[in-house]
């Protein structure tokens, strides 16, 4: 693109085409700030619900509750923008509407939260040093805990993203 076709567009009230970079450069940011909104939300909603139930599932043991999240902090940073892309994408698959049932919203998302969050929950647990024994108490408390908060937390998440500027998943 010349100055010439830039002067051009803006004489004929046409927007100026944005280069390659500046494309780039958008969609970089834009990801960067879905990412930093889905990020802080689970952070802020899950960490101190998987705190109290580590802390049961171990006896009260908070060296191993402070691994376990300082583990799950981390990887949550890491994965959570990419369980809301699919969480998103399995909305867009099975067609979820505002107008939808709660019963078809809340088994498409808790459907969803679950196959990807329990691989890597458990995961998280043996790589902190949990015993066997104590995950088989803690991975059934993170499911239950999983059930009851993928739909008011997907929920949530929609108005976070709307409040902080970006398109929610679903606009209820």
């Amino acid at each position: 693109m010349t100055d010439q076709n830039n002067l051009e567009g803006l004489v004929n009230d046409e927007p100026p085409q944005k280069s390659k970079f500046q494309k780039l450069k958008g969609k970089v940011k834009e990801e960067f700030n879905y990412w930093w909104v889905d990020t802080s939300l689970a952070h802020t909603v899950y960490t101190p619900l998987f705190v109290v139930t580590e802390t049961i599932a171990t006896w009260g043991d908070m060296d191993k509750v402070w691994e376990s999240r300082k583990n799950g902090l981390i990887v949550g940073t890491i994965t959570t923008r990419l369980y809301t892309k699919y969480a998103d994408w399995l909305i867009k698959k099975f067609n979820i509407t505002k107008e939808s049932s709660k019963k078809k919203k809340w088994l498409v998302e808790t459907g969803g939260a679950l196959s990807f969050s329990v691989p890597i929950y458990s995961a998280i647990l043996a790589y902190s040093g949990v015993p066997l024994k104590e995950i088989a108490v803690g991975l059934p408390l993170g499911i239950a805990i999983g059930v009851v908060t993928s739909r008011p937390y997907r929920w949530g998440l929609n108005k976070w993203r709307k409040y902080c500027g970006l398109k929610p998943a679903i606009d209820e």
